[in-house]
């Protein structure tokens, strides 16, 4: 559950590293949120037997898909560039989802190999255990 809520808690935090399996559970639970979303306005849209509700169920449900896709913006940025920072590259490399066709498939070979082990420049290996979070509520209140 940390996983899945950490890119929202570090909602503007470009520093620091995340693992492969942060950075893919959140696009795939957010993506999945969103295709739901549409696929809820398009059947209300559609009416059926939902015609009472046709423009109020269809009107609810692209609202609030579009506040939930740019609410995701910059938590969607910060947790690219911190996924690069865990192969020691430069958050600037997120510029190359710019280019069309190839940018994006560039970030999602990037995406899929490996963090340096061990502490790189960026911080330390979010995988080793003695790394301290920094948002543990026993630091916060010791």
């Amino acid at each position: 559950m940390n996983l899945l809520t950490r890119p929202w808690r570090l909602y503007a935090d470009f520093s620091g590293r995340s693992q492969r399996t942060e950075y893919f559970l959140y696009f795939i639970v957010l993506y999945g949120a969103l295709i739901v979303l549409a696929m809820l306005g398009g059947v209300f849209a559609q009416g059926g037997y939902f015609q009472g509700f046709q423009n109020l169920g269809s009107g609810i449900a692209m609202t609030i898909l579009v506040v939930l896709g740019l609410a995701s913006i910059i938590p969607s940025w910060a947790v690219t560039v911190r996924r690069l920072h865990d192969q020691d590259k430069s958050g600037w490399f997120a510029l190359l989802s710019f280019i069309p066709y190839v940018g994006g498939l560039i970030l999602l070979v990037l995406a899929f190999l490996p963090g340096t082990d061990g502490e790189n420049d960026y911080g330390f290996d979010p995988r080793t255990e003695e790394a301290e979070d920094p948002d543990r509520l026993s630091d916060v209140f010791s």
